[in-house]
């Protein structure tokens, strides 16, 4: 990986180990290689309701299809409107 983003060996230890900060530049390029948005690199789940919903948000954007999101969007609407009553 360190080839594919232009860095030494060594300095990707680093970033895995959180010694160093890469630039956002590196970012992106992790970010590309490994085929996630860059926010989802930055990200910091505080419990498990914010893990639930990283989760469940990591599943849409993997669908990569509006169709489907929309569809779970309208699923999610109607639970809510039969909860609420």
């Amino acid at each position: 990986m360190s080839h594919k983003l232009g860095i030494t060996d060594a300095y990707l230890g680093y970033l895995e180990r959180g010694q160093r900060n890469p630039s956002l530049l590196t970012l992106a390029k992790i970010a590309a290689i490994l085929d996630v948005s860059p926010y989802m690199l930055l990200r910091e789940p505080k419990g498990e309701f914010d893990e639930a919903v990283y989760g469940l948000n990591d599943m849409l954007i993997g669908l990569n299809e509006v169709k489907h999101v929309a569809f779970l969007q309208e699923v999610m609407e109607a639970y809510l409107k039969l909860r609420d009553t």
